[in-house]
């Protein structure tokens, strides 16, 4: 009966960087402004938030720079950006992990993290290859599966979003074991470079009980669903 959101500062939204920003001092020596965003807990049949986790306290917690991987961060104190949260709903000891832990898309970092409520610990870390990722996913409780857009606007040098071709990278869906090593690339990942899929803001993929694969690349308003090694639909958004 509960759900998890994303939240930041309404203010925000309307006006980048206009509100007040927390000081975090990079290696002792220079202070940025970072923005702080939460994961809400939400009860379905009242609407009261039930629990709100910082970000800027879970990093402090577990020993973590904000801005240490974000070019956002210094630029506009965007260091987290939250864009998708997964709760685990299976256990699995060997590899710990609860009912109720949580998956965290963490775009600004280029990184998933998993996630105990309970305790504020960060007990796994995804990051191999990822570059503005967006939707995480765990298949069939022994894979975990995110969007990777490989979007560049993280860092200085990375390819331009207007570049059309984006010198022949395009986004994929990335896969990693429950302990954080990443998996062989996946054949959809192959099929989404043949079809020159990319979006550089958020996107989703969504694996079927019928094997099949659904792939929103969000900037060309397409939908893609694949049948092993073949596309069977291929549709515009209305």
């Amino acid at each position: 009966n509960t759900i998890w959101i994303c939240a930041r500062d309404v203010e925000y939204l309307h006006a980048y960087g206009a509100i007040t920003l927390d000081t975090v001092k990079l290696n002792d020596r220079r202070s940025f402004g970072i923005m702080d965003e939460v994961m809400l807990a939400v009860d379905l049949q009242t609407g009261q938030t039930t629990d709100s986790i910082s970000m800027q306290a879970l990093f402090a917690q577990n020993g973590l720079n904000p801005i240490y991987k974000s070019y956002y961060g210094p630029a506009f104190g965007d260091c987290f950006h939250l864009n998708d949260i997964e709760p685990v709903t299976f256990s699995d000891s060997a590899n710990n992990y609860q009912y109720g832990d949580l998956l965290v898309s963490n775009r600004t970092q280029n990184e998933l993290l998993h996630i105990r409520p309970e305790t504020g610990e960060i007990l796994h870390t995804f990051n191999a290859g990822l570059s503005s990722q967006h939707d995480v996913d765990v298949v069939g409780d022994t894979m975990v599966v995110c969007f990777n857009n490989n979007a560049p606007s993280l860092f200085v040098g990375q390819l331009l979003a207007d570049n059309k071709e984006h010198m022949g990278t395009y986004s994929n869906v990335a896969a990693y074991h429950l302990d954080g090593t990443p998996m062989p690339e996946l054949a959809l990942s192959s099929q989404m470079a043949g079809t020159k899929l990319y979006t550089s803001t958020e996107g989703l993929q969504q694996y079927l009980d019928n094997g099949m694969v659904v792939v929103e690349e969000q900037n060309e308003f397409t939908i893609h669903i694949f049948n092993g090694s073949k596309i069977v639909y291929q549709g515009g958004l209305k």
